[in-house]
């Protein structure tokens, strides 16, 4: 299943890692949701907090669908071998 996944996205062009792209996704609602949880403090804007509670639930829903493709990546690409870093990463 993920071998004939990742080989229908080589024949479309895209024969790179899919967790490295989708990462960036909740590492940036994250850092959103801080800023919107600072300016919100800063300036007295208590709507700013729903912001950030919005963009954090995002962040972990997001979350979930990144572990899953480094998951797969790592099937993919290192067929599954425990490699120091990789233990280092599920740690």
């Amino acid at each position: 299943m993920i071998d004939g996944l990742y080989a229908l996205l080589a024949r479309l062009g895209f024969d790179e890692p899919l967790h490295s792209p989708i990462t960036h996704m909740p590492i940036g609602l994250v850092v959103g949701a801080l800023i919107f949880f600072l300016v919100a403090i800063l300036f007295k804007r208590k709507n700013l907090i729903l912001s950030a509670r919005h963009a954090s639930i995002l962040a972990l829903v997001f979350a979930f669908p990144t572990i899953l493709l480094g998951v797969f990546d790592w099937m993919h690409f290192y067929h599954g071998v425990l490699m120091p870093a990789i233990k280092i990463k599920m740690g």
